[in-house]
């Protein structure tokens, strides 16, 4: 998805400086810590406006090794008791916009078609016992989601069996052998932030497990390479929906 941005913006003769704190990742490396390096880039190269996107694996925040800016922004965190990622994020968020920085939602550069709609989109759709679980999923995620924890469920048979954690959704799906992914933006979540997506390896690790298939909150949820997720959830025999 950094990429997806970043060419989006790109095409509309916009300039982009990429920074990663995440090994391989598009830009110019840093670490979690450099909070103070990070800023100064963005500065020299008169950033104002910073997309944040693209997963991470929390960090322990104990033992952390942060610049004299980032232990501005661990403290705060640390102060605030709130390890929630949304909860978490929105901290990040402020800190930067009292730098100078305004945060920008992925969806805001992001052109075409980016979510679904309501409706099935694939040549496979769900029978009238998928529907029923599937009603089941979104509730189960939004619950979920107001807790903070995750963003998905997968629901079998009228069970929620599996939720997810800190170790995100591709985890989850390897978790099960059965049963439909649910994905849904959490209640009252900044839009800017952490937004729910799914892309071609969502599909392939949904159908590698043997799941019947994924189902989206309709116009919440970012499809990467969306002609390219159709396809490969037709060729695999998935469906696709938007709820």
């Amino acid at each position: 998805m950094p990429e997806m941005v970043a060419k989006a913006h790109i095409d509309r003769g916009g300039d982009v400086f990429a920074a990663s704190i995440a090994p391989g990742a598009l830009g110019k490396p840093f670490a979690i810590g450099e909070v103070g390096k990070l800023f100064e880039y963005f500065h020299s190269h008169n950033v104002t406006d910073v997309v944040m996107v693209g997963g991470l694996k929390r960090p322990s925040f104990f033992g952390l090794k942060v610049d004299s800016t980032g232990a501005l922004l661990l403290a705060r965190v640390v102060k605030a008791k709130m390890f929630g990622d949304d909860k978490l994020l929105r901290i990040v968020a402020q800190f930067f916009e009292e730098n100078g920085f305004k945060i920008v939602s992925a969806t805001s550069v992001l052109s075409g078609e980016v979510t679904l709609p309501s409706g099935v989109v694939t040549l496979k759709t769900p029978s009238d016992v998928d529907y029923k679980d599937i009603a089941l999923g979104m509730k189960a995620a939004k619950e979920l989601g107001k807790e903070d924890l995750g963003q998905a469920v997968i629901v079998a048979s009228g069970i929620v069996v599996g939720k997810e954690d800190e170790r995100g959704t591709d985890a989850l799906i390897l978790d099960h052998q059965n049963g439909i992914l649910v994905k849904a933006m959490k209640p009252m979540q900044d839009e800017r932030l952490d937004i729910p997506a799914i892309g071609p390896v969502t599909v392939e690790n949904v159908a590698a497990a043997g799941l019947r298939g994924i189902a989206i909150e309709a116009d919440k949820v970012i499809v990467v390479d969306h002609e390219n997720v159709i396809k490969r959830a037709n060729e695999l025999g998935i469906f696709l929906v938007g709820v």
